[in-house]
C-alpha cells in the first residue's frame, strides 16, 4: 500500500504545473472571498504571462505561455471571453487581444504600428471594448478609443487625451485619468466625449480609476499623501477617503462583483503581489505569492473558468456531459469539465464518500456550452479538506436524473 501511494504522489508531482502557496481569504464578517482574479505576472526574462486564481486563494493557472508580454486582462461581462494587450518582442508596438476564457481561441483585434495600445476595458452588455492608445513618438501622448467587440469600428473618442478608461455600470458615461490639465487627476464623460467632469484636484498624480458595480464610488491611485496610495470617492468626486496606508506603492485598485471588497496591487512585502481589502480599507490580505511580480487584477464573480462553447466554437453539444477532473489524482486543485445542451439550472456539489455535502460549486441557471470550474479542495466554510475520494455531481434542471464522477485528493 506505501508503494502504492508513492507512485500515486510521484505521478501527481510530475502531472501538476507549478503552483505557488496560496492561502484562504476571507472577506467582510468572515464569508470566504468568492469569484476568479485574472492577473499578470512578469517574470525576470520581462516575458509577461496572464494567469487566473480564485479569490479565495485556490486555484491558480496560467492561461498564455508564448513569446511576448501578455498584460492587462479584463473579463467580458458573461466571463467567456478575456481582452488583453501584447507588447511585441521589440517593444515597438502594443496591441489588443482577445482569448477564451481557457486560453483558448486568441484573435488580435488591433493591430497599429508603433503605438501602445493597452488597458482593454468591455461595456457592460459586452458589445465594445474602449481602451487607451498611447504614442511613444509623441512623449507617449495617451487617446481613448473604442471598437467592437471583434476588432471593428475602431475610433478615437471625440479628442480625449487620457488612459485607464472604465466605463460605468450603467455604460453611460467612463471614468479615466488624464493629464489634460497639468498633472494626472480623474475625470468622467459620457462615452461620445461629452459632459467631462473633472473629479479630483490636487498638485498630485492621480490615476487607474475604477467604477464600483452599483456605480456609486469609484476607487483610485493617488500620490497626495507622497506615495501611491488607494483611494475611493462618491461618484460625485465628494468623500474622498485613503485606505491604504504603508510606506510602499499600493496600484490599480479593482472592485469585488459584489462591491464589498477590493482587489489592489502592492510593494509591501518586496515584489509587486495582488491584494484584498474590504471597500472600507480594512482586512487587507495577500493573495498571491510569487518569486516575481503579479500584477493588474481583473475580478469575475464566476469561480473558475467559464466557456460557452457556442461563443468559440459555434457548435452545439448533444447532451449533458461530465468529463473525469483533471489532474486525477491532485493537490491542492482540480478542474472540472461538464457540457450543457441549453440553458439550463445548474447544481454541481462535491461529496464525501460517505455522502455528506463538501463544497457547493454552482448553483445557478447557465448558458448552452462548455464549462469548467475549479475546486480547491476546500468546504463551504472555507476549510481545507482531508486526503481520500471525494464524488462530484452535476445536476441540471428539473431533473432527477443526475451523473457523478470520483476522485482522489493526496497531500
Amino acid at each position: 500500500m506505501k508503494t502504492f501511494l508513492t507512485l500515486l504522489i510521484l505521478i501527481l508531482f510530475c502531472a501538476l504545473p507549478t503552483v505557488l502557496e496560496t492561502k484562504s481569504q476571507t472577506g467582510p464578517d468572515g464569508i470566504l472571498s468568492t469569484g476568479t482574479i485574472a492577473y499578470s505576472i512578469t517574470p525576470i526574462n520581462g516575458d509577461n504571462e496572464i494567469y487566473i486564481i480564485n479569490a479565495d486563494g485556490g486555484g491558480r493557472l496560467p492561461l498564455t505561455d508564448h513569446e511576448g508580454r501578455d498584460a492587462g486582462p479584463a473579463w467580458s461581462p458573461d466571463g467567456s471571453r478575456i481582452a488583453f494587450y501584447v507588447h511585441a518582442v521589440d517593444e515597438l508596438s502594443w496591441s489588443i487581444f482577445v482569448m477564451a476564457s481557457n486560453g483558448d481561441s486568441i484573435q488580435q483585434l488591433t493591430d497599429m504600428e508603433r503605438v501602445w495600445d493597452n488597458s482593454p476595458t468591455w461595456s457592460p452588455d459586452g458589445t465594445r471594448i474602449a481602451f487607451a492608445r498611447e504614442y511613444p513618438d509623441q512623449q507617449y501622448r495617451s487617446e481613448i478609443w473604442v471598437m467592437d467587440h471583434e476588432g471593428g469600428n475602431q475610433h478615437q473618442i471625440d479628442s480625449i487625451i487620457g488612459g485607464g478608461p472604465e466605463w460605468s455600470p450603467d455604460g453611460s458615461r467612463f471614468v479615466f485619468h488624464s493629464d489634460r490639465d497639468g498633472n494626472y487627476e480623474i475625470y468622467t464623460m459620457d462615452v461620445d466625449g461629452d459632459n467631462i467632469q473633472r473629479l479630483t484636484n490636487t498638485s498630485a498624480d492621480e490615476f487607474w480609476p475604477d467604477w464600483s458595480p452599483d456605480g456609486s464610488r469609484i476607487a483610485f491611485v493617488s500620490k497626495r499623501d507622497g506615495n501611491a496610495e488607494i483611494y475611493t470617492m462618491n461618484a460625485d468626486s465628494t468623500y474622498q477617503e485613503r485606505l491604504t496606508i504603508n510606506g510602499s506603492e499600493d496600484w490599480r485598485p479593482d472592485w469585488s462583483p459584489e462591491g464589498t471588497e477590493i482587489a489592489f496591487v502592492s510593494m509591501r512585502d518586496g515584489n509587486y503581489e495582488i491584494y484584498i481589502m474590504d471597500s472600507e480599507g480594512e482586512n487587507q490580505r495577500r493573495l498571491t505569492y510569487t518569486s516575481v511580480h503579479a500584477i493588474q487584477p481583473d475580478w469575475h464573480p464566476v469561480i473558475g473558468v467559464g466557456v460557452d462553447e457556442e461563443v468559440v466554437t459555434g457548435t452545439v453539444p448533444k447532451k449533458v456531459e461530465l468529463f473525469t477532473n483533471y489532474p486525477n489524482p491532485f493537490n491542492p486543485s482540480t478542474t472540472i469539465r461538464y457540457i450543457l445542451p441549453e440553458e439550463t439550472e445548474v447544481v454541481l456539489k462535491i461529496y464525501g464518500v460517505r455522502g455528506q455535502e463538501v463544497r457547493t460549486l454552482v448553483n445557478q441557471i447557465q448558458s448552452s456550452g462548455t464549462k469548467t470550474i475549479i475546486w480547491n479542495g476546500r468546504d463551504n466554510f472555507g476549510r481545507q479538506v482531508g486526503s481520500g475520494f471525494y464524488f462530484y455531481r452535476i445536476q441540471t434542471g428539473n431533473s432527477a436524473k443526475s451523473v457523478s464522477k470520483k476522485m482522489l485528493l493526496l497531500k
